[in-house]
């Protein structure tokens, strides 16, 4: 499924978060949303499964506007995966995972194929973890189990707002490339919402860079790098080369940067 917003706009009072989006992501690939904190990004992923409604334009899945489809119905094609996670504490991980199917009045012994399936998707064990509860996971664990309950009903569309934000750089890295791996596996259409450029590049196809509720641009990374259209642009571009070249000082001296 194919998403577009068509200038989208979103008040929260006398402010504007969102400024008349005009953006398209496409069948099968995945978009991320660049910005710093109320630059809108995430304001534009909630339009699309309407945890907010647009003041203005249209968002549109597949070519429906989602203000006319049921909201229930509506979030079975859309799958979503917060930073904070999201999963009921008192619920085992296999519970957590299959909240979905059993409201979809899937079949138990489907459900549990389905939650053992998507444990093995996400390199977790479904024998070690299913029985767990989310305080006895690591923080890596409990987002691929977040990962994993987003795919339950095998939506064509899923939402990420920063859903590794709040993890070490070495899970953030490895969480990265599973998320690519996945995307490749199963095909489906993705947004993708983080402050990090250099994430942006690893998971996405497309970026597009918000700031104060407007675009200011929108293309393949190597467009961004080569050809920035705006200075904020070009300070995440310097963000993102500075924290690289860090990182291959800190491999060649073995040791602490100054």
């Amino acid at each position: 499924m194919s998403i577009a917003w068509r200038g989208a706009l979103k008040r929260f009072g006398a402010r504007v978060a969102l400024d008349a989006l005009e953006l398209d992501v496409e069948r099968g690939s995945v978009l991320a949303l660049v910005g710093g904190s109320g630059s809108g990004k995430s304001t534009a992923l909630k339009l699309v499964n309407r945890l907010l409604d647009a003041d203005e334009g249209r968002v549109l899945v597949d070519g429906d506007d989602v203000r006319t489809i049921e909201p229930h119905a509506l979030r079975r094609r859309v799958g979503y995966v917060f930073q904070r996670l999201g999963l009921f504490p008192h619920w085992t991980v296999a519970e957590n995972i299959a909240a979905t199917p059993v409201l979809l009045r899937w079949d138990p012994a489907r459900i549990a194929r389905r939650v053992d399936a998507l444990l093995e998707q996400v390199e977790l064990d479904p024998a070690a973890v299913r029985g767990r509860y989310p305080h006895e996971l690591s923080g890596g664990q409990a987002q691929r189990v977040a990962v994993a309950r987003a795919l339950a009903a095998e939506p064509p569309v899923l939402l990420f707002d920063e859903p590794f934000g709040a993890l070490d750089a070495i899970t953030r890295g490895q969480l990265q490339e599973r998320f690519v791996a996945l995307h490749r596996a199963l095909g489906f259409t993705g947004v993708f919402v983080t402050h990090d450029l250099g994430e942006a590049l690893v998971v996405a196809d497309r970026v597009a860079v918000l700031s104060g509720g407007k675009l200011l641009q929108v293309g393949q990374g190597r467009d961004l790098f080569e050809r920035p259209a705006d200075p904020y642009v070009a300070s995440l571009v310097e963000a993102a080369l500075s924290h690289a070249e860090l990182l291959r000082w800190r491999l060649r001296a073995g040791g602490e940067a100054p």
